[in-house]
């Protein structure tokens, strides 16, 4: 009898450890990968628009400083994110890439609306400059 009561507990101590394992630290980088890609998705879609500048378009830029948002807030819901970004194999970024990625989504949704003030020069410096491009 000792031994089955034993065994019951471990087995409900390894589920409930796998299942704070999968709920709080895996499904949040999943979600943090799809954010990646989303970003990936709405910059490629819409380069037109985003280089070329044209008619103002609040909708892409209410949409990427959306994307910023959650981006930044991803290093802050993941448990242990410095001890896990130090473990290569989930690939996470740095929380300082993420920030400098997260500014420099919001110059690009900035840089969408047409104030009348040619600040595209200005972001395109900035973001080359964090990017560490010396050619366009």
């Amino acid at each position: 009898m000792n031994n089955l009561t034993i065994a019951i507990i471990g087995g409900v101590v390894v589920f409930a450890i796998s299942q704070y394992l999968l709920k709080f630290i895996f499904e949040p980088i999943l979600e943090f990968k799809k954010t990646l890609s989303e970003i990936s998705h709405v910059l490629l879609l819409n380069q037109a628009k985003i280089m070329n500048g044209g008619p103002a378009d609040k909708n892409l830029k209410a949409h990427i400083h959306a994307l910023s948002a959650k981006l930044r807030s991803f290093s802050k819901v993941i448990p242990f994110y410095n001890f896990l970004q130090k473990i290569i194999i989930f690939g996470l970024p740095m929380e300082e890439k993420i920030l400098v990625a997260s500014h420099g989504l919001n110059l690009i949704g900035y840089g969408v609306i047409d104030t009348g003030v040619p600040q595209e020069k200005k972001h395109h410096k900035t973001l080359r400059r964090w990017m560490k491009y010396e050619h366009y």
